[in-house]
């Protein structure tokens, strides 16, 4: 095994280095207790690959007017991967708890927390993304309007594709208080993500002065908080509870900082298997949305907690692995770009797609869309650190340095 077969898992450079030190002591530990978990990053490219393949299925069957129920059964069996869009954003729900709810328990505790620093990064984060997304759309929709002759129903005055519209997705108020922009109906978890951060962050902050007995800042953030959700809507509290699910499996590990990396086959494959129960359980019993994010979110944080406890990343040794890990590094790109593509494809395939070849045209669409996402990565999300240096001097303060890995 040469040196070369690390390198996707190793930093290369002193400046590298010196950014990992700083988010491992941010986490807690030393560098010789703890090491990069790239098993997390295989779970989210994972539910990445989920939520294409969901909608792949979902538009081409519908263009080609067959109903997953009417199809045979060979058919709905190969499909059966499709069928948990939904879930595997409970998924990410979670997993966002994990790392930016923990870390703002992190901060909060040991008195920290900059509110200034904290904002300009989740903004940063989803900006860098979501700007250039709802401009992709609006390309994408044009096209679509060409190809089916209905060019003149586009407009950027009235309807999902007003500039109304894409100011109300830029400030994170979709789906609540206005549709999602355009043919992207996947922006609408953007808004609850948003939401989220500065609902959690506000109470974490306004308990934590509040038990310094600082009581002016304290009552301040509490409100803030409660203006959160009366800005988003009482929806935010419906769906909270699986990112909440996250943020107790970071505290969780944290507690247990000293016992990350023992490998224990028996209870990763324990959580994996409570994870796919949790993901089919909602499909059988037909919940509410509300309780379907609640039972998702209870097998992904166990999954989450389980992977986090007993790391099992095997180093450079399965090359599947590293592939899905390295999609998981970029799905945020591929969750906010997929959607129009998916759409603009099932409008260009031919009528009368059945059997194999209608499997073909959902799979090979998702392969094509995953594929077009990464060059979008590489002019958006991989570009965040603009984003954010310019953020900051807006507010004029001065860049702190933290990896990327922090941030997804």
């Amino acid at each position: 095994m040469s040196a070369h077969d690390f390198k996707v898992f190793l930093p290369e450079t002193d400046s590298e280095l010196e950014r990992w030190k700083t988010w491992l002591m941010t986490f807690g530990g030393s560098l010789s207790a703890r090491r990069i978990n790239h098993s997390l990053d295989v779970v989210r490219g994972l539910a990445a690959l989920l939520v294409v393949v969901s909608h792949a299925r979902l538009y081409i069957f519908s263009a080609a007017g067959v109903q997953l129920d009417e199809a045979p059964t060979w058919l709905r069996i190969a499909l059966a991967p499709t069928a948990f869009g939904k879930e595997a954003v409970g998924v990410f729900f979670v997993l966002s708890g994990f790392l930016v709810g923990g870390q703002v328990i992190r901060l909060v505790r040991a008195d920290k927390f900059d509110v200034v620093d904290y904002g300009v990064k989740r903004l940063s984060r989803l900006w860098s993304v979501l700007i250039p997304g709802l401009l992709f759309t609006i390309v994408i929709d044009l096209m679509m309007r060409i190809v089916s002759g209905k060019l003149a129903s586009f407009s950027l005055i009235e309807g999902t594709d007003s500039l109304q519209t894409a100011s109300c997705n830029a400030v994170f108020l979709m789906p609540t208080r206005c549709s999602t922009f355009g043919t992207n109906d996947s922006l609408w978890s953007l808004g609850y993500e948003f939401w989220f951060y500065i609902f959690f962050a506000a109470v974490a902050a306004g308990v934590g002065l509040l038990a310094r007995r600082r009581w002016l800042a304290g009552s301040i953030a509490l409100v803030v908080g409660l203006l959160s959700v009366v800005v988003f809507g009482m929806e935010l509290l419906a769906l909270i509870p699986a990112w909440l699910l996250g943020v107790g499996v970071a505290v969780i590990v944290g507690n247990r900082s000293g016992k990350l990396h023992s490998k224990r086959g028996a209870s990763i494959l324990g959580g994996l298997i409570l994870a796919i129960a949790c993901m089919l359980a909602p499909n059988l019993l037909h919940v509410t949305e509300p309780i379907k994010f609640l039972i998702v979110g209870a097998g992904a944080a166990a999954l989450v907690l389980v992977l986090a406890l007993r790391d099992p990343s095997p180093g450079a040794g399965l090359r599947l692995f590293r592939f899905v890990a390295w999609i998981g590094t970029w799905s945020f790109s591929i969750y906010v770009f997929h959607l129009p593509m998916v759409k603009l494809i099932a409008m260009l395939l031919p009528d009368g797609l059945g059997g194999v070849a209608l499997l073909i045209a959902i799979y090979g669409t998702a392969v094509v869309v995953v594929a077009a996402s990464y060059p979008l990565y590489l002019v958006s999300e991989k570009r965040m650190a603009v984003w954010r240096s310019v953020l900051f001097r807006a507010v004029g303060r001065r860049q702190r340095i933290t990896p990327v890995s922090v941030e997804r």
